[in-house]
């Protein structure tokens, strides 16, 4: 399962994080979701999601509240047009850009 049809970063972004479809609406979202919509597999969603920074392990460690940023939307979706909603993902995403960094244990080794 292959195509050339890699999303841009804020639309992969509002879908895979926001759970906001390419149609502006709500789905809960997955890499299997999101790979059927584009077609492609679970596997080359990660990779886009690793190619455009954004991939889970590093994102979870964000100072952001991507759960916040998601319910927001959603209670506003049916007052907002398509580019509104684009707009607010936009938005989501400079938040997320903006946000830094907390611990990762994992890079960072145990608290003493």
């Amino acid at each position: 399962m292959t195509t050339d049809r890699r999303p841009p970063r804020e639309e992969l972004f509002g879908y895979y994080y926001l759970g906001i479809t390419p149609a502006g609406t709500y789905k809960f979202p997955n890499a299997h979701h999101v790979a059927a919509t584009y077609g492609v597999s679970a596997d080359a969603v990660l990779r886009w999601l690793e190619e455009y920074g954004l991939a889970p392990n590093d994102v979870s460690y964000r100072m952001v509240e991507l759960s916040r940023l998601s319910v927001d939307l959603q209670f506003d979706l049916g007052n907002l047009t398509l580019e509104g909603i684009r707009a607010r993902v936009a938005e989501a995403l400079e938040e997320f850009d903006e946000a830094g960094g907390g611990r990762h244990p994992c890079k960072d080794g145990p608290i003493t």
